[in-house]
């Protein structure tokens, strides 16, 4: 569907479609399409009409006639064993903005690397991968340039101290999933959705921010070793230092 909105906007067809920069990519948005059912199975997604509310569908239409045609193309191109990963990078092929891509690099070999055994180098390979994720970090989103400091900053400690692929890969998601709930709200991220829908957005992002930050100052705390004298680390511990002692304080005063 966002292929098919892009290629219809190009030649001047508005679909006004529902979609956003979310954690897999540009999505429909499909809770502003209440009138489809989703139905989840163990290797494929099926949508349909809800009961009652499928349209009349005019064959002669030229928009209709341009999405069956499309979807004979979709299926002919991307139908092979990789498809779904060629869809990925046809999608990810317009990104807002370069960090995008640059961290999907850095998730996507690390995801990797959990089933296959990396080379020799590989340290060194995703430390790459992570400079050229910092230096790609778009200043549209200086709020939250903290969070992304604690993230490399822990994660830098992390792979120094030989932390597994699969730690590595787990602290790439938690920040990408916080990170995401920021993008979908850009103004370059999204199209057609809700003015009620992108304020309920907004409203959990505080909610977020200290999740994530319980996230992360475990995870330093998990991976810390004495040698480290990175500032935001030992930032972190402090805060979850403090924080622990008043979760302690309040169950000292319920017993």
């Amino acid at each position: 569907m966002v292929l098919l909105n892009r290629k219809l906007l190009s030649e001047g067809t508005d679909i006004h479609l529902p979609h956003c920069w979310y954690r897999r990519g540009d999505e429909v948005v499909r809770y502003s399409m209440p009138y489809l059912d989703w139905e989840h199975g163990t290797d494929k997604t099926s949508v349909s009409f809800r009961a009652g509310d499928a349209p009349k569908i005019d064959n002669s239409d030229p928009v209709i006639k341009a999405a069956s045609e499309y979807a004979r193309e979709f299926i002919m191109e991307y139908g092979g064993k990789y498809g779904h990963e060629e869809v990925v990078d046809e999608t990810y092929s317009e990104a807002p903005y370069p960090f995008q891509n640059d961290y999907r690099k850095l998730r996507e070999s690390l995801k990797l690397s959990r089933l296959n055994n990396p080379y020799s180098n590989f340290d060194d390979y995703v430390m790459k991968l992570l400079d050229d994720v910092k230096a790609s970090y778009p200043p549209e989103f200086k709020k939250i340039r903290p969070q992304f400091d604690m993230f490399t900053s822990v994660f830098e400690m992390a792979l120094g101290n030989k932390a597994s692929n699969e730690d590595l890969f787990d602290m790439t998601e938690s920040f990408w999933f916080y990170f995401c709930y920021f993008l979908r709200l850009d103004k370059k991220c999204h199209s057609n959705i809700s003015a009620e829908t992108l304020e309920t957005w907004r409203s959990i992002l505080p909610q977020e921010t200290g999740v994530y930050e319980q996230i992360i100052q475990n995870t330093a705390a998990a991976f810390y070793s004495e040698d480290c004298n990175d500032k935001v680390v030992k930032e972190l511990l402090r805060a979850r230092e403090q924080r622990l002692k008043e979760i302690d304080e309040l169950l000292s005063e319920l017993d």
